[in-house]
């Protein structure tokens, strides 16, 4: 099967797209690579369900940015958030496995095993 070369994917021009990480039912999710640092990082690229206006969805983005001086140990750090032409960014360091392939993988502790609310 043939597949058409596509260039990369820069977002804002700080970005750049790398594989998808994981995809949900919100949006997938990205390893990227920040042009400005050279670090790898988790960029999440959402679309906006279409009856929210983008000036709304801006407004909502803003008190994110107010956690990007928030830095602790048990937390992703949040390096950035904006808009991308009609989509939505949201971008955090990248660190770690996701639970289900370390549950594949291994066996869990009970210390690290996580607890239902």
């Amino acid at each position: 099967m043939f597949v058409a070369y596509q260039p990369p994917r820069d977002i804002q021009g700080l970005y750049r797209l790398g594989p998808v990480l994981t995809s949900g039912k919100f949006a997938p999710l990205y390893s990227a690579y920040d042009l400005s640092t050279g670090e790898t990082v988790a960029l999440l690229l959402a679309r906006p369900p279409a009856a929210l206006e983008l000036s709304k969805w801006q407004s909502l983005l803003e008190p994110l940015k107010t956690l990007q001086d928030v830095l602790h140990p048990h937390l992703l750090h949040l390096r950035d958030a904006g808009l991308e032409g009609n989509e939505c960014f949201v971008v955090t360091d990248l660190r770690g496995r996701p639970l289900r392939e370390v549950m594949n993988t291994q066996a869990l502790p009970v210390e690290r095993a996580p607890v239902p609310p």
